[in-house]
């Protein structure tokens, strides 16, 4: 079985005026398949009148960086 990659989005979710950050860390088999993870997770492109979310960034990382980041994000 093939090992799973690490990695760290970024969504901007705007609510009316107001608009936030959140970062999400996650394992998934490849890049394409976080992706949709993040995308479905978010509602990214759906319209929910004043809520929107944008897939800011997304990176991979390595284990390494994925331990420390889980531990503060």
């Amino acid at each position: 079985m093939k090992k799973p990659k690490y990695f760290c989005s970024t969504v901007l979710v705007r609510i009316g005026e107001y608009e936030t950050y959140t970062s999400y860390c996650f394992r998934s088999p490849n890049m394409r398949a976080a992706k949709k993870e993040v995308k479905e997770g978010f509602d990214i492109g759906e319209d929910y009148c004043e809520r929107v979310a944008e897939l800011y960034r997304l990176d991979e990382v390595s284990e390494a960086e994925y331990d420390v980041l889980t531990k503060y994000i």
